[in-house]
């Protein structure tokens, strides 16, 4: 029987801890999907999530979700702009993962977030 990974995996979705928060970050204990590499994600004390919201919303980038993908329950969204860093301490329970499209989609969103080259949205 193969052994589940003993490090969260890129596009898994987690329950995250994100309290304490200052000002405008999103807050609260909610599903955020991994978004950091697999290398660093086993090696690194902390690792890149982005957090995710009930409802599906048509913000800017923001990236919908339906259930069951990420073994969301809700309608939910993606918030591509929220990227944040967090000790693995925060994280709570895995829900599931992404789908390889909603991966891409939210490869693109940080390509467009970061002025990277290959984004196609924002100009430089």
């Amino acid at each position: 029987m193969a052994r589940r990974p003993s490090f969260p995996r890129r596009g898994s979705v987690y329950r995250v801890a994100l309290d304490p928060t200052v000002g405008h970050e999103i807050r609260r204990t909610r599903p955020a999907v991994v978004i950091s590499n697999d290398h660093m994600n086993e090696l690194a004390a902390t690792i890149l999530v982005m957090p995710i919201t009930a409802g599906h919303h048509t913000y800017f980038h923001w990236i919908e979700v339906t259930p069951p993908e990420g073994g969301l329950t809700k309608p939910s969204s993606i918030i591509t702009e929220q990227i944040r860093t967090i000790d693995k301490s925060r994280l709570r329970r895995r829900l599931g993962a992404v789908r390889a499209p909603t991966m891409e989609s939210i490869e693109q969103a940080i390509r467009d977030h970061f002025g990277l080259p290959e984004g196609n949205l924002l100009a430089p």
